[in-house]
């Protein structure tokens, strides 16, 4: 289950059960979560899981196949104390300090084969969330639980897991502290255009370019400005001319419509200078991609990245991957290197449908963000495709995607699913 090259992020594994004659084998189900005692802005959460076999002389595409019909996990979400934790307000903290009957309580269940649960409404404060696997309908496995809080303040918890990103990032600042003790008067707000980026070195301008081997694109966002300098301090820091590979960070254009609010996070003007700074520091964020960056422009923001770096670069391979991801680069790289033939096509990376034995359902909850129409897509099974987080491809497979990247429809706005889409057409199997 393991990935060889990602490490897995945000798992909290929450039970290991016994072996017995009418039970399944010793699982841990994996349940994505904000971290225990952390905290989280907003009022909604989202929680997935996956199954891990404990026993290493057992197999998870056979427990699946002989159980995951069998079994579904459950999730109940309970608020024990109300109010806004963060908040310094007196009267706030009295309505938080007072332990009155919980104020939300619901239980969601799920589909082993992906579930997908999400709660929404939970005022600010602290809850406290226990999650079963469910066998049978009859017999819960050991349910374990964690508390967490909510808050209207911007307090998302860092979803990284490896312990060499975490200490970077409990040090890090935002992207407009950064700005702001970073000053520099030449560097303007200036919205017509940010600078290319010019951390790599093979462009296509010159008459000899030199090849890249591997080209990262990190899928990024602007208020995530304490993952990319994570990145830049850790596992990206070999990153650049004479390296084996390059890192790039994806943007997409701001929204001009940003709304205002009172610390500036959310001052259009401001973002750009701040932008503009953390390109003149850097020069590694492709922004000028014509995307308007948002969770459901991500398919047209992949594709036109692929068209950017096909024009402008040569390179063997391209991982897109999410800005929580620590990725173990050098260990990759001489995997790839391994391979006999590069120009035979390649893509790879965390497969569902393999891992599982099952065939991915698409999610057809309309309020879901993943969420398909029976318009949109109205098959019962989702094509094979390599989850988003973490997917490899050749350059002749980025190319081609490059290359249509104006024509090609999406599935949705999955754009991990659309890739496994696309890549079924060229008859190139994940």
């Amino acid at each position: 289950m393991k990935c060889i090259y990602v490490l897995p992020l945000a798992l909290f594994a929450l039970f290991i059960v016994p072996v017995k004659l009418t039970n399944p084998p010793p699982v841990q189900l994996n349940i994505t979560v904000p971290q225990p005692l952390s905290y989280t802005s907003g009022t909604s959460i989202t929680i997935t899981a996956d199954v891990w076999i404990t026993d290493p002389d057992l197999d998870v595409k056979q427990f699946m196949t002989d159980h995951a019909d069998k079994c579904k996990v459950c999730v109940q979400v309970t608020t024990v104390e109300v109010g806004d934790v963060l908040s310094s307000d007196a009267e706030s903290e009295e309505v938080a300090s007072d332990l009155l009957d919980p104020k939300y309580s619901q239980l969601l269940c799920d589909s082993l084969e992906s579930p997908s649960l999400k709660f929404s409404g939970l005022p600010y404060g602290r809850h406290q969330l226990s999650a079963y696997l469910v066998y049978s309908e009859t017999d819960k496995f050991s349910p374990v639980s964690l508390d967490f809080f909510t808050t209207s303040r911007q307090a998302t918890p860092p979803k990284v897991t490896h312990p060499e990103s975490l200490s970077i990032l409990k040090q890090q600042r935002t992207l407009l502290q950064f700005a702001r003790e970073n000053p520099d008067p030449y560097i303007t707000s200036d919205i017509s255009s940010v600078p290319e980026p010019t951390v790599c070195s093979s462009s296509l301008s010159s008459s000899y370019p030199p090849s890249t081997f591997l080209m990262v694109g990190v899928k990024s966002s602007y208020d995530s400005f304490e993952y990319r300098d994570a990145i830049r301090n850790t596992w990206g820091k070999g990153s650049g001319k004479g390296s084996r590979y390059c890192v790039f960070f994806i943007l997409g254009k701001l929204d001009p419509d940003m709304k205002r609010d009172s610390d500036d996070s959310y001052n259009y003007d401001s973002a750009m200078k701040a932008i503009r700074l953390e390109q003149h520091h850097n020069s590694d964020l492709v922004i000028n991609i014509d995307v308007i960056d948002s969770y459901q422009t991500l398919i047209p923001k992949a594709t036109k990245f692929m068209s950017y770096i096909t024009s402008n670069y040569d390179f063997k391979y391209l991982i897109m991957t999410d800005d929580d991801v620590y990725l173990k680069v050098e260990d990759l790289i001489d995997g790839l290197m391994g391979r006999r033939d590069h120009d035979e096509p390649l893509y790879a990376g965390q497969v569902w449908e393999k891992m599982y034995n099952k065939k991915i359902k698409p999610n057809r909850d309309p309020s879901h963000r993943n969420g398909l129409s029976i318009e949109d897509y109205p098959m019962t099974d989702l094509p094979p495709f390599a989850i988003g987080p973490h997917y490899i491809l050749s350059s002749n497979l980025v190319n081609f995607v490059g290359s249509n990247a104006d024509i090609l429809k999406g599935i949705g706005s999955l754009e991990d699913v659309s890739i496994g889409y696309w890549m079924l057409g060229l008859g190139v199997t994940v």
